[in-house]
């Protein structure tokens, strides 16, 4: 079927045009004067886009405007903006380590991952980037929550221990305190059996705001091996800091 402007979904993708660019709510008149179209075939195009659920009706006004729902059509990846600030950073480390690294933030009360970087290694384990994880039972929001304001934190640790089926929420706090001051958090098979996590904060201006860590195979993860992730973590979270702290100053 050849989509023009004198077709029934050509003339329905104009009205979502003319109310996308309308500053405010739009009256029938309106619309039909913007198209130079008849107001019964404009309102046979509103009524359809409203059962559709793409334009809302003011009850009040009878005035038109596009809902949220427009957005579904063309999805914003509104984490372009962080894979590009870090992945470079974290393919360095992948590099060295050749383990699966992982990027996240937080979404709620939970961890979202980002990127995903996969180990060659025949052994190893990936995170599902379609799961949220509960922060304190991963390395990467133990490492973000480390950087809250203490206050906050102190609201929000209570709930944060409940949801992951901790108890001692005094023992939790001191264990994120030691994360702030070395500056990486740990988890053994908390996560998934067999594995172990190191983690990092990503900061700017002190405020966390995304985190990198890596997954490695209980097996594989040796005093040598924690020791070089450690490092190679670190060495990432600065250099991303830097990288941000010059691009705030140009």
């Amino acid at each position: 079927m050849r989509v023009t402007s004198e077709t029934y979904l050509g003339r329905c993708f104009s009205v979502l045009n003319v109310l996308s660019n309308a500053e405010t709510p739009s009256s029938l008149h309106a619309v039909s004067g913007w198209l130079d179209l008849p107001k019964p075939t404009v309102l046979r195009l509103l009524r359809s886009l409203c059962e559709l659920g793409y334009v809302e009706c003011d009850g009040l006004t009878g005035h038109y405007r596009t809902s949220s729902k427009i957005f579904e059509l063309v999805p914003v990846d509104g984490d372009a903006w962080l894979r590009d600030r870090v992945r470079p950073a974290m393919e360095v480390l992948f590099q060295q380590v050749n383990e699966t690294t992982n990027l996240a933030c937080l979404d709620g009360q939970r961890v979202r991952y980002v990127q995903i970087i996969e180990s060659t290694q025949s052994l190893r384990c990936i995170p599902d980037d379609r799961l949220h994880d509960e922060l304190l039972r991963t390395a990467l929001g133990r490492a973000i929550l480390a950087y809250w304001p203490s206050d906050q934190l102190k609201k929000a640790l209570p709930e944060l221990c409940r949801r992951a089926n901790y108890n001692d929420i005094e023992a939790v706090g001191k264990e994120l305190k030691r994360t702030r001051q070395r500056g990486w958090a740990s988890e053994s098979e908390q996560g998934c059996a067999g594995v172990d996590c190191l983690a990092v904060a990503l900061l700017q201006d002190g405020i966390p705001y995304a985190g990198v860590s890596v997954s490695v195979p209980t097996a594989r993860m040796t005093a040598m091996n924690r020791a070089k992730l450690i490092t190679g973590l670190k060495e990432l979270a600065r250099s991303v800091t830097v990288a941000e702290t010059i691009e705030t100053k140009g």
